[in-house]
């Protein structure tokens, strides 16, 4: 008998451990996928007036090699150390949250979703798949 009531107790307290640590939840939503051939149709509407795909700068930096080691090739004397021009490291949600907001780095002012301020999140996360394929 008190055997049965250890285990049942054992039972009931790993049970309430898998709840609480959230085991019985259900999982994340996954992140939502981006199709490189819509982002650059949307990257020539409203990202290419300042940015190459090419590793050559236009108004801003050309974006060859965004997500490769080191990011893509800078100005003379602009090194972000990797990151983007706000420290951030350079990651899916990172580029996106940088093309979302905009901001300031050595080379200019990036303005809040460049020149196409009616694009969505999916166009930013299209975007963001297209920018993955550019190659140094």
């Amino acid at each position: 008998m008190r055997n049965r009531i250890i285990f049942i107790f054992s039972a009931a307290l790993i049970a309430a451990s898998l709840y609480a640590c959230g085991g019985t939840s259900t999982p994340p939503a996954a992140a939502p996928t981006g199709d490189p051939t819509k982002g650059q149709a949307l990257f020539q509407r409203g990202c290419a007036s300042c940015h190459n795909t090419s590793t050559q700068k236009l108004v801003g930096p050309g974006l060859a090699g965004l997500f490769e080691p080191g990011g893509p090739t800078l100005s003379d004397g602009v090194d972000y150390g990797g990151n983007l021009p706000n420290g951030r490291p350079i990651t899916e949600a990172n580029v996106a949250a940088w093309i979302k907001a905009g901001g300031q780095g050595k080379i200019g002012v990036m303005p809040a979703k460049g020149v196409a301020p009616d694009i969505t999140d999916q166009d930013i996360t299209n975007i963001v798949a297209y920018l993955k394929t550019l190659k140094k």
